[in-house]
């Protein structure tokens, strides 16, 4: 089979940190990996990178002709929202591709849409508020400590120690800064003090949740927040990333991970993915668990969360790999 693996070329976007590149450069990486696997299964494959004409990527897939596109775009022209429209642009040329739908992205990109769709199906959520200026009247329904996140970005971008508020003052700062540095909405959610999970989940009808993953911060001292900041994903030099360690299996006990794995297959459901995606969860003290976000298109390289649970679940990477097309051929047929 001829297989064109889609991604985004890594680009400097206009707005964020400088130090954002670095999450952005990691989609080659993913690349590499994909590449070799579907050499390991017999399929030719061709790489077709996004850049900044979309005109030229389709001149490119119409000359490549590929039998099905493997789907690792994540951005375009350094821009998280418009991934979307790129499964949307494959539908509408009526080729074959991998992961969730245009529809299913683009709700998981707007992180109060995920939220809203998953509280109506019954799933519980932080309380949150989405902030458009800088001058605004807080709900009195979100108790401090909050944590303030661009509305649209993944991968952590504009999350450090400093996202998480004690104090009015604090947060009106934060929002400033998000609404500043990253020219988007604010989203303010109630801060679940507790564990962090992660739940990859793989497949369609039935969907099935691989080996829990926990991140454990028990190195962190008090003064750092305990969560997966754009520093413990992707600055490997810093403190939070050599001190946030990854547990897989996590240990959790009987009952909070039969919770955890019906939540995460909901949520999924939910919000309409596909073949993949990988659902955050926070575990408050009391062990109550929060689906904080739900990434349809996770980072699937060889060191990340989501390989780290599929050798777990006792499949290769390129088990793995072979999986998501036949996801795709099973639509086909």
């Amino acid at each position: 089979m001829r297989i064109a693996i889609l991604f985004n070329v890594p680009r400097r976007g206009t707005k964020g940190e400088p130090k954002d590149f670095i999450s952005e450069e990691g989609i080659l990486e993913e690349v590499d990996a994909v590449e070799r696997s579907l050499k390991e299964l017999g399929h030719s494959s061709e790489r077709l990178p996004l850049e900044e004409d979309v005109l030229d990527l389709l001149t490119r897939v119409q000359s490549i002709r590929p039998d099905l596109v493997f789907n690792l775009c994540e951005s375009f022209k350094g821009e998280s929202l418009p991934q979307m429209n790129i499964p949307a642009l494959l539908e509408l040329l009526g080729i074959p591709y991998t992961g969730s739908g245009p529809l299913a992205i683009g709700l998981s990109q707007d992180k109060a849409l995920t939220k809203g769709v998953l509280s109506a199906s019954k799933i519980p959520v932080p309380k949150y508020q989405v902030i458009y200026r800088p001058e605004f009247e807080m709900s009195k329904e979100l108790p401090f400590p909050l944590i303030v996140k661009p509305l649209y970005e993944d991968a952590s971008l504009g999350i450090d120690n400093n996202a998480v508020a004690d104090s009015p003052e604090a947060l009106k700062q934060r929002v400033r800064y998000v609404l500043d540095r990253y020219r988007q909405p604010a989203i303010i959610e109630e801060f679940i003090e507790g564990r962090e999970i992660n739940a990859a989940v793989l497949g369609n009808a039935p969907a099935s949740v691989l080996p829990l993953s926990e991140i454990d911060f028990s190195r962190f001292p008090p003064h750092l927040r305990r969560i997966c900041s754009y520093e413990a994903k992707w600055i490997k030099e810093s403190f939070e990333f050599q001190n946030s360690v990854p547990i897989c299996p996590a240990r959790l006990s009987e009952e909070a991970e039969v919770w955890i794995r019906d939540m995460a297959l909901r949520a999924y459901q939910a919000l309409g993915c596909r073949d993949y995606a990988r659902v955050d969860l926070r575990l408050d003290l009391a062990n109550n668990p929060y689906v904080i976000e739900v990434n349809t298109n996770p980072d699937i390289s060889p060191e990340a969360g989501f390989a780290r649970a599929i050798l777990k679940s006792g499949r290769t990477y390129t088990d793995f790999i072979g999986e998501l097309l036949e996801f795709v051929a099973a639509r086909r047929r």
